[in-house]
């Protein structure tokens, strides 16, 4: 039977194995004693971009930068105790905006729980309900299943990415000593884990009656936050601008406010001005609801600014015809509507 160390070490091999199996390709450690034995595991995985960031927070930060960019779930490694509550700001944008990551966090043994050991808090429910699962595992014990430990990673990996993106926390508990004290070989890679998602796609009766709601009338297109390199997406938005004759205003996480021009169309941003041809602008109804609880007075009027400086003086109105309030900007107005 293996001394613990090596039980550790081989125990955390095997999993980030399966890591790397199910399509894991980065990792960012926060170093630590007790997550010792994943961190050395991690580290010795070729197919893992890895980068150490020691402040927990910032760490998290850079893990949901990657996932964002690359649209994969990353690890994230932490040690026990309040280590990885400094987490939790980056966990809950990551379930917000549907971003993967998988949040490993070390913990000590359940024997030194509850009697004030050093470095050791109650980590099981962590996270709450900003993570998509939580798997609060057991210390690493003799002739552990490695086939379970690959599927607990594929699972894990299946949970951070569908149907719903986000954090999925894996706690694994550790007793001492936590490294061999003699080299052990490198854990053969389990062959390609392969995880396939269903295709969503909305009904065309329901399409039929949302074209029915919002057709007929004058209109805009709004984009929050969109996941990174959507392939097509800004093409296809500008033509169904286009044919609509429809503005389109981009909030900066959209990945769409650098003006992109397709034919007569050209997308703007929600912090400078709207963007748009004239057949586009004309008769343009514009209705801010509930406007002072959203921006203070000062911001309302400098988007009415950019709004009168470029749709050129085109006349604007509530979607009634009726104003509730207006805000005079040097000889032209932008008219707000209010509703109670």
């Amino acid at each position: 039977m293996p001394d613990t160390g090596t039980l550790n070490f081989l125990w955390s091999q095997t999993m980030i194995a399966g890591f790397v199996a199910a399509g894991v390709t980065h990792a960012v450690i926060s170093p630590g004693s007790r997550s010792t034995p994943l961190a050395m595991a991690i580290l010795r995985q070729p197919a893992l971009n890895c980068t150490v960031a020691v402040d927990e927070r910032s760490a998290a930060f850079f893990a949901l930068g990657i996932a964002k960019a690359s649209r994969r779930p990353v690890m994230l490694l932490a040690t026990s105790g309040t280590a990885p509550a400094n987490w939790l700001p980056a966990i809950i944008e990551a379930s917000q905006a549907g971003v993967p990551l998988i949040a490993i966090s070390a913990d000590r043994p359940p024997e030194l729980q509850n009697c004030g050991a050093n470095q050791t808090i109650e980590q099981v429910g962590l996270l709450g309900a900003h993570v998509r699962g939580s798997h609060p595992l057991g210390v690493p014990h003799p002739e552990f299943d490695t086939a379970w430990l690959h599927h607990l990673a594929a699972h894990v990996v299946d949970q951070a990415t569908w149907p719903h993106p986000g954090p999925v926390h894996v706690n694994q508990p550790f007793r001492e000593p936590l490294l061999p004290a003699a080299d052990v070989p490198a854990p053969e890679i389990p062959s390609e884990i392969a995880i396939g998602h269903s295709q969503l796609h909305v009904a065309p009766d329901a399409i039929a009656r949302l074209a029915a709601r919002i057709g007929g009338r004058p209109g805009v297109i709004v984009c929050g936050e969109m996941p990174a390199a959507t392939h097509g997406f800004a093409e296809t938005l500008a033509k169904l601008a286009e044919h609509l004759a429809c503005p389109i205003l981009a909030e900066p996480l959209s990945g769409l406010r650098f003006r992109f021009f397709f034919g007569n169309s050209e997308i703007g941003d929600l912090d400078g001005p709207i963007f748009g041809s004239d057949q586009h602008v004309r008769g343009l109804q514009i209705a801010v609801h509930d406007a002072e609880r959203v921006h203070p007075r000062e911001r309302l009027e400098q988007r009415a600014a950019h709004l009168l400086r470029d749709l050129r003086g085109n006349m604007l109105s509530d979607a009634r015809g009726k104003v509730r309030e207006n805000y005079a900007v040097g000889e032209d107005r932008i008219l707000i509507d209010r509703k109670s």
